[in-house]
């Protein structure tokens, strides 16, 4: 479940580091019974090894990760439930919003027109939402979302993303 190899990109360490703190906190603090592999509700956890997977859309958390992180005290840098929450609240405003973004054209990194679009959509997304801030511009009737489904939410300790 939580391999001692990773392979990604230097930039995305950061992020996977809370990936595996929130996950390791899910399994082993957080669940009432140890013993069973009952659905666990975190849009974080389902999401995160998908977005890891498209480099324009983990750029994009980069990039208001970074903004986040100006408006940050040193002293609550070095909280880690703090910047726990703070990269889930982040992760739940950009990435998982952009990966059911029905605007944002498949992922296809060999496609250079197909990436092309896909910034395109990413950067309004990005202007939308730091203008009006990320509930706003998800609730604004030009931003249209995939049909919501319930393993949108929910982290399945059987999926392929814990098994391989």
């Amino acid at each position: 479940m939580l391999p001692d190899t990773l392979v990604s990109s230097v930039h995305y360490a950061e992020f996977t580091a809370y990936y595996r703190q929130i996950l390791a906190d899910t399994l082993l603090r957080d669940r009432l019974n140890m013993y069973t592999a009952d659905l666990i509700h975190s849009p974080v956890l389902s999401q995160f090894p998908k977005a890891i997977m498209q480099t324009d859309i983990m750029d994009a958390l980069r990039s208001v990760w970074g903004e986040k992180m100006k408006t940050v005290k040193k002293a609550n840098k070095r909280d880690s439930e703090q910047m726990k929450t703070m990269f889930t609240e982040v992760f739940l405003e950009t990435p998982y919003a952009l990966l059911f973004s029905t605007s944002l054209p498949e992922y296809k990194w060999w496609d250079l027109s197909v990436m092309d679009a896909r910034w395109k959509e990413i950067s309004k997304f990005l202007k939308k939402t730091q203008q009006k801030g990320g509930l706003a511009s998800l609730l604004s009737p030009d931003a249209l979302q995939e049909p919501f489904s319930i393993t949108e939410v929910t982290f399945d300790l059987l999926s392929t993303n814990c098994t391989t």
